[in-house]
């Protein structure tokens, strides 16, 4: 017990002063953290899935010596599906939560902008599953095929243009198309690099209808536009990401 004479910062017990952010009541913004992670994510994912894609494509200039390889040997052509699996996953919580991410966002909150991003955040998510499906077909239900005959693992062949998981992943891709054009409509109105990532992506939902369109009409731009449509989701992830490093102030 100290004497009434002793200074009180010498009986004073210590204290633990807290830090700067959280005596400024100032926490870790959540939707800067997720919009940071998922966008890198999203762009690594892209292009682990082109370069395994690429290298796994069985070689031949017709059907019949592209399934005969696979019957040979297709375990490096399965993985690279189950690389690309994990594609849809990625941009759902990319494309998704940036269409919620409008909803739940101060001025566009309770407008069309907003609203339509709640909109398309959920033609992406029915996008997802179906495109999951068409790349799971590859590792599941080819190889299976590939040990009855080609005519029937044909119909289930990525690499055929008329197969079964090809037109499931462009219809995929068709609904991803619309739902990233309704949320580019709150993108396109914001400032710096959201705005640039909105019409990147409205573009890229044109291209993935289209896609699908000239699938139906059986014409050959098909894959060029697909590729483009997936060529665009690049720039847009960037520009998520490089939103999500500026500070709140300068938003």
């Amino acid at each position: 017990m100290s004497s009434p004479d002793e200074p009180a910062a010498l009986t004073a017990e210590p204290t633990t002063e807290p830090p700067p952010e959280r005596a400024a009541g100032v926490h870790p913004d959540p939707h800067r953290t997720y919009f940071t992670v998922v966008p890198l994510a999203f762009i690594a994912a892209v292009l682990v899935m082109t370069i395994v894609s690429v290298a796994a494509a069985p070689q031949g200039d017709n059907l019949l010596i592209q399934l005969g390889r696979l019957a040979d040997d297709s375990t490096f052509y399965q993985w690279s599906f189950v690389v690309a699996a994990a594609l849809p996953v990625l941009a759902l919580l990319l494309t998704g939560g940036v269409g919620l991410f409008l909803v739940a966002r101060g001025e566009q909150a309770h407008t069309g902008a907003g609203w339509l991003g709640f909109i398309g955040a959920f033609f992406v998510g029915a996008y997802a599953p179906l495109s999951a499906v068409a790349y799971v077909s590859q590792f599941t239900i080819l190889p299976k095929q590939l040990g009855k005959n080609f005519q029937a693992a044909e119909t289930w062949y990525f690499g055929y243009e008329g197969s079964i998981p090809l037109t499931i992943d462009l219809l995929a891709y068709a609904l991803f198309g619309i739902g990233g054009i309704l949320i580019s409509v709150g993108l396109v109105r914001r400032a710096g690099s959201l705005r640039w990532a909105g019409w990147s992506l409205a573009a890229c939902g044109v291209a993935s209808v289209l896609a699908f369109v000239l699938h139906v009409l059986d014409s050959g731009a098909t894959g060029t536009m697909s590729v483009v449509s997936g060529a665009l989701t690049i720039p847009f992830a960037l520009g998520v990401f490089l939103d999500a490093q500026r500070d709140e102030a300068d938003r």
